[in-house]
């Protein structure tokens, strides 16, 4: 009986042991990354990936994987299954990391800003060579897709997992870590960079390969001299090479005489076939096509874009030059060609997708082409305005208005219908402009002179009323839709020195509303939009509870020459801007203050609340000073609330 108890006993210990191992093999076998659940925590290339969701999530999603410094997008689609969402992915041979962008109502879902990925496993579940390494490359320089903010040192931490198992990743990755490092520990940094610098001094036979690693190496160190030096060398070593190649590059570009300029594409020419010149050969056919135009050689003009094989390239081009040449009413019917040309490039391209980069979805770059299309056919509408075409005018530049985004465009197209003697078209367009918080002054007084047109015997106290009723209704709307996007970010400390050398504290102002406005004197846009920015300061000068800070930034010169530029400009001008100076990050192109803010483009202004966060943060400019005006004003309302 005993021996039957014990062997019973085994047998049932046999069984919860199986149970036990099966329920823990089963718990592995898939996992959960924030709500979303993906079948295989150890997915292999080739595999199928099934990814669920119990919450809500829209039907087109991708991912981007790497194959070592390559990105490419893969784009798939979720359908709603029972009470879940789910979709399947086959993992791409090659991959080595997948980083998934989902969204819900066309919001990012972003996992608290980690992001969604998965490595790709070798036969032993452990991540395949530069997988993690792939997964830093892509947080860094397309985290911007997925919402994410990844810090310098998980970063640094994924590609020294990779290059710890796998040391031969290093050739792949060791710029891209000295770069990184250089932020943390720039001892450090310069200690790796030298060890990689005499690897790459030792290898066996010399390539050039190697020896612009080592060039780059020095280059992100900041030592351009010794840079400068290997180049020259390397170019008398490789006289066909990488860095040959890129001299005669250089020397095009800068040159501005159009003989010299030829003389030295000749000769580049004659030196490399087209395919080892690429895209440059695009952007350098580019630059000899313009300096034709400014010439007023036209015939040659045409040859040289002509030979431009990109159509997205070729299309910019034809429409910067139509637009330029129409704003000075030269050239129209030829123009008019070239207008035409460019809506005709970007419609194949949008058809064929041949240009369309590796890392780009479909969808993105399909709007990207539909966005250029809209910009271009206002110019195409603006020149067939000019040769008196109207009705094929508005036809284009009703394509061109779009979602109403740009007040300029939109002031054409009402204008476009008053020329037309569409006065009923006109008042109905600039009504709907005007409600939506889509129109500039000029596209006011269109409304006026339309809504007097239809309705001849109104008063001018009925005009101003009904024009009125309009305006509220836009700034109710303006201020609905700022409400939505205010933010509630704590907003990094600075310290920053003045024209006047005096030194300022963002924490000294605690309490009160600051607006900062990120601009630079090479800044096109920032300084157009200065003329609105002045009756802002106007406007608050008495009020001790907003302070507005101008901080330049983005300019590499001396300080000293950007005091004295600052200063002439802004006494040109009679700014009474309060300017700050960002701090230029040592052996860097990057500056503090916008690093500290993540300013990616300029003009961007940032209004940070008197308990000391981001409220609101702004890029770029829209040629409306007065719709800005009204919409700073908003956001500093808001901000106080």
């Amino acid at each position: 009986m005993k021996i039957k108890y014990l062997l019973l006993h085994l047998i049932c210990l046999f069984f919860v042991i199986s149970c036990q191992k099966e329920t823990s093999s089963k718990e592995k076998s898939d996992k959960d990354i924030g709500d979303i659940n993906f079948s295989k925590k150890y997915p292999k290339s080739g595999d199928t990936l099934t990814i669920s969701s119990k919450n809500p999530i829209d039907h087109e999603a991708y991912f981007l994987y790497a194959i070592n410094k390559n990105i490419y997008a893969n784009e798939f689609e979720f359908l709603k299954n029972n009470e879940s969402y789910e979709a399947k992915v086959i993992i791409p041979d090659s991959a080595q990391v997948l980083v998934f962008n989902f969204n819900n109502n066309e919001k990012t879902l972003h996992n608290d800003h980690q992001g969604f990925s998965t490595y790709v496993y070798d036969q032993e579940n452990m991540p395949i060579a530069n997988a993690s390494s792939g997964k830093a490359y892509i947080y860094k320089y397309f985290g911007y897709k997925f919402d994410t903010e990844p810090k310098t040192d998980s970063l640094l931490n994924w590609l020294e997992k990779d290059f710890e198992k796998y040391p031969e990743t290093q050739s792949t990755w060791d710029r891209f870590y000295v770069q990184l490092l250089k932020e943390k520990d720039k001892n450090a940094a310069e200690e790796y960079a030298n060890k990689r610098i005499a690897h790459y001094e030792n290898i066996t036979p010399k390539v050039e390969k190697n020896k612009v690693k080592v060039i780059e190496l020095y280059s992100i160190l900041g030592k351009k001299e010794k840079a400068e030096e290997l180049e020259n060398i390397a170019r008398k070593e490789f006289p066909r090479g990488e860095m040959m190649k890129e001299k005669y590059i250089s020397e095009i570009t800068n040159v501005e005489d159009i003989h010299k300029k030829m003389y030295l594409y000749d000769r580049l020419q004659k030196e490399y076939k087209a395919s080892e010149l690429g895209d440059k050969n695009s952007y350098l056919l580019t630059q000899i096509a313009n300096t034709y135009v400014e010439e007023g050689n036209w015939d040659l003009f045409l040859e040289y874009s002509s030979k431009i094989k990109d159509p997205v390239a070729l299309a910019s081009l034809y429409n910067s030059v139509a637009w330029d040449q129409a704003e000075n009413d030269e050239n129209l019917a030829e123009v008019k060609k070239i207008s035409a040309k460019s809506l005709s490039l970007l419609e194949n391209e949008k058809e064929s997708l041949n240009n369309k980069p590796s890392y780009t979805t479909t969808k993105e770059y399909r709007t990207k082409i539909s966005s250029s299309y809209q910009m271009y056919a206002d110019t195409y509408a603006f020149i067939l305005n000019k040769l008196g075409e109207n009705q094929e005018a508005i036809k284009y530049a009703k394509i061109a208005v779009g979602e109403g985004f740009n007040t300029d465009i939109n002031e054409r197209f009402v204008q476009f219908l008053i020329d037309d003697e569409n006065f009923k078209a006109a008042q109905q367009s600039s009504s709907k402009f005007i409600e939506e918080n889509q129109a500039n002054e000029k596209v006011k007084e269109y409304f006026k002179v339309s809504y007097q047109k239809n309705n001849p015997s109104t008063s001018a106290v009925n005009l101003e009323s009904e024009l009125r009723k309009l305006e509220s209704k836009g700034e109710t709307k303006a201020f609905e839709d700022l409400k939505k996007e205010k933010m509630n970010t704590p907003a990094p400390n600075f310290t920053l020195k003045s024209l006047d050398i005096e030194s300022l504290s963002l924490s000294d102002l605690k309490g009160k509303t600051v607006i900062l406005d990120f601009w630079a004197n090479w800044c096109a846009p920032c300084k157009a939009s200065f003329p609105g920015m002045k009756e802002v300061v106007e406007q608050y000068q008495n009020n001790d509870q907003v302070v507005i800070l101008f901080i330049n930034t983005f300019e590499n010169e001396p300080i000293e020459e950007r005091i004295t530029k600052s200063k002439e400009f802004l006494n040109s001008k009679e700014y009474p801007f309060r300017v700050l100076l960002d701090t230029p990050i040592k052996d860097s192109r990057d500056f503090k203050v916008a690093q500290l803010y993540d300013i990616k483009g300029i003009p961007t202004k940032v209004i940070i609340d008197p308990k000391g966060n981001i409220a609101f943060k702004k890029v770029g400019y829209n040629s409306n000073n007065e719709q800005m005006i009204k919409e700073i004003q908003m956001m500093v309302e808001l901000s106080q609330q």
